[in-house]
């Protein structure tokens, strides 16, 4: 059977967009999640990204490959100069997209429509010949991958919050009548600005936050509230304190305790009652258990904690590492370093402290 082919001017641009199956099932199961469209922030301005949202739609299933192919009006890139890159996220994982260009047209079309009043012209002994319409073309695909396991959020995460230094222990002792917890809307609202600028998802943005011991901070000179995160010296000497106390105070740290109670060993306090002088804040402590705690959120109220000791050990010997003004020529002492490791730990996590045990 002939077919005519015909075209309309112009024609519509459209892009193929290829979903591995992993994120189709996502999107076909009775509770699709939302989507949106991530960048890095532009170097040249502050402004925060805006995400784009996006929706399942209608697909169908290429037969040659085993992914599968949606249609999707084409778009840029992204509406902001400087992001030379844009991620696919769900809540919980980070796609990328890959534009491939094709030497090959792909066209879109659809049955041709008769004009109206063509057929009272057309004589009833005549055969209208079918025809169809080219009404889109396609000259590239995006191809949607999941991303490499060595892609994570931590390294854009590192860029984008400020260090918060020894020095800046040293200089921001608080009186408690400076120290006005912030809300958890107002760390929460801090914390998004910086996610947003952060081209993984969500979930993968919370590990990357909690692994480096990262806090919201409000500087008691100028009010400003802001997203730190603390160098190994600062958590290092953070962490002394905390251990003292414990110490002191006969908390058992691989054993269930209040959390604050332990703040109140950390800060010196006399029966609970809070001293002049807070050794360092109270949000960079929180940041540190949760650090240390398996499987802990982010948000909401620590109140009971016990730490793990793997994670505890691996924790301390990293950041005792980081923290020493060795070269990567400098030749590592293994006795030295498994004293001082030692004296980091708690006293039943000691025996734990051995080169054996690193990952």
């Amino acid at each position: 059977m002939d077919l005519r082919l015909t075209q309309t001017q112009p024609l519509q641009p459209v892009r193929l967009l290829e979903l591995p199956p992993e994120l189709l099932d996502l999107l076909e199961s009775d509770h699709p999640p939302q989507l949106c469209l991530k960048s890095s922030a532009p170097t040249s301005t502050a402004s925060t990204t805006t995400t784009t949202t996006t929706t399942s739609s209608s697909t169908t299933t290429a037969s040659s490959t085993s992914t599968t192919t949606t249609t999707a009006t084409a778009t840029t890139a992204s509406s902001r100069p400087g992001a030379d890159f844009v991620n696919l996220c769900t809540p919980a994982k980070t796609f990328s997209l890959r534009q491939v260009n094709s030497s090959n047209s792909v066209f879109l079309i659809r049955p041709q429509v008769q004009g109206p009043g063509t057929a009272a012209t057309v004589p009833t002994t005549t055969t209208t010949t079918p025809g169809i319409t080219a009404v889109a073309q396609c000259k590239s695909t995006l191809e949607v991958q999941a991303m490499a396991s060595s892609e994570t959020a931590l390294r854009p995460l590192l860029a984008a919050l400020a260090v918060y230094d020894e020095s800046d222990i040293l200089m921001d002792e608080r009186t408690e009548e400076d120290d006005h917890p912030l809300s958890p809307s107002e760390i929460v609202h801090e914390r998004s600005k910086v996610f947003a600028d952060i081209p993984f998802s969500r979930a993968e943005c919370e590990r990357a936050w909690k692994h480096i011991c990262a806090f919201v901070h409000k500087n008691k000179e100028s009010g400003a509230i802001g997203c730190h995160r603390p160098s190994a010296r600062a958590k290092l000497m953070a962490w002394e304190k905390i251990i003292e106390g414990a110490t002191l105070h006969g908390i058992d740290l691989g054993k269930q305790f209040l959390v604050e109670d332990l703040w109140s060993a950390v800060i010196e306090e006399a029966e609970h009652t809070v001293i002049d002088e807070y050794p360092f804040p109270r949000s960079l402590f929180d940041a540190i258990v949760r650090r240390l705690v398996d499987n802990s959120p982010i948000d909401g109220d620590l109140k009971w904690a016990n730490l793990d000791q793997h994670i505890t050990a691996q924790w301390t010997a990293e950041l005792l590492l980081e923290s020493s003004n060795g070269t990567p020529k400098a030749v590592l002492n293994v006795d030295t370093f498994s004293s001082d490791w030692k004296d980091l730990l708690p006293e039943q996590f000691r025996s734990y402290a051995s080169i054996d045990n690193l990952d």
